[in-house]
């Protein structure tokens, strides 16, 4: 059986710091005044919201908002974006110890405290777990790494976190060139790591372009000179683009209209113009790899809209391309491999 182990290691500023900070602080201050007290406090921290809860038995009256402004001074209140000194709103919710857990600790009880217990490995020099290691490496790489210190210089927030997206096993598929004999040579344009890496087990070879950014300020000139020069050598190329997808994951849907006019105006239509009389005859299709709404702001399963071109093809009556005109044209809806079959069919490419 196996199993994974995670670590946690929050960076500096991150609000769960700064509440055991001001935590800290207040157990500090209340012993400090009255060795006898009991003290149980947690903070929440959001935006410029502080709330200080718990159960606090104790003659002394601490001074919870000195405390948290010493503490956020001694922190660094300019390094926050703003100044939580003026701006920070507390809210305090402190009680004395309930009568029950009072009860327990009078007879000599532990209440309702807890045992924290370490260990020490032999996985790392320091004696300490791998998880834990790596997540405070990171913070230190991150710390000092010359991208976040130029940031820094221009006032602009750093890098906090690392974050390895989707990890898994290599998969097990068949070269494209196995599955569609007639493609000999093929590639791959995208500013994508997980498309790049599809590309590389189908066996096509992947495309830098200049000033592919993923994003909608995506270069889509370069892409689609990249393609053009491609198709003179290559039987299949695989242009990816972005933008409208990230343009459904903000919920932006000015900027997502924005993307769809630029992949029409600036890739589609400039590559139709430039491969429509070409002698050797290329076909091409146009489509989503899946619906990104910008009210969901995610991947759904539905059904995507596709059109295929090529030389000398029939048009259906559809005249506008969208999810629900789409279902009206001559393929109809299509399943699993059905699309790519009927794209790489060799009568639409002769």
């Amino acid at each position: 059986m196996s199993k994974i182990i995670t670590c946690e290691q929050v960076s500096n500023g991150h609000p769960d710091k700064i509440c055991d900070q001001i935590a800290d602080a207040i157990v500090t201050d209340i012993l400090q005044h009255d060795k006898n007290a009991r003290v149980a406090i947690e903070c929440l921290l959001k935006k410029n919201q502080l709330f200080i809860a718990g159960e606090v038995t104790t003659d002394y009256q601490p001074n919870y908002h000195q405390i948290v402004h010493e503490v956020i001074t001694r922190i660094g209140a300019d390094k926050m974006g703003f100044d939580f000194r003026e701006l920070l709103r507390i809210g305090i919710l402190v009680d004395k110890q309930s009568p029950d857990i009072a009860l327990g600790v009078d007879k000599g009880g532990a209440g309702d405290q807890g045992i924290m217990y370490g260990y020490a490995t032999n996985e790392t020099a320091e004696q300490m777990p791998i998880p834990y290691m790596v997540a405070t490496k990171f913070l230190q790489l991150l710390k000092n790494h010359p991208l976040n210190l130029k940031r820094m210089s221009e006032g602009k927030d750093p890098a906090n976190s690392i974050w390895p997206w989707s990890p898994g096993y290599r998969p097990q598929m068949p070269a494209f060139s196995e599955t569609f004999p007639q493609v000999k040579k093929g590639a791959v344009i995208s500013a994508v790591d997980l498309i790049n890496g599809i590309g590389y087990y189908a066996g096509l070879r992947r495309i830098a372009v200049e000033g592919a950014t993923g994003l909608y300020n995506t270069n889509y000139e370069n892409k689609v000179a990249a393609a053009l020069e491609a198709l003179k050598t290559d039987d299949f190329v695989y242009l990816h683009i972005e933008a409208s997808d990230e343009a459904g994951h903000e919920g932006d849907i000015d900027l997502k209209l924005l993307s769809i006019e630029n992949l029409d105006k600036r890739a589609v239509g400039p590559i139709y113009e430039a491969v429509k009389d070409w002698d050797e005859p290329v076909a091409i299709a146009v489509l989503p790899d899946h619906p990104t709404p910008c009210e969901l702001r995610t991947h759904t399963s539905d059904p995507i809209p596709f059109l295929i071109w090529y030389p000398g093809i029939e048009p259906d009556e559809v005249q506008t391309y969208d999810e629900i005109s789409a279902c009206d044209g001559i393929y109809g809806v299509l399943k699993e491999d059905e699309f790519i079959k009927e794209f790489m069919n060799q009568k639409n490419i002769q």
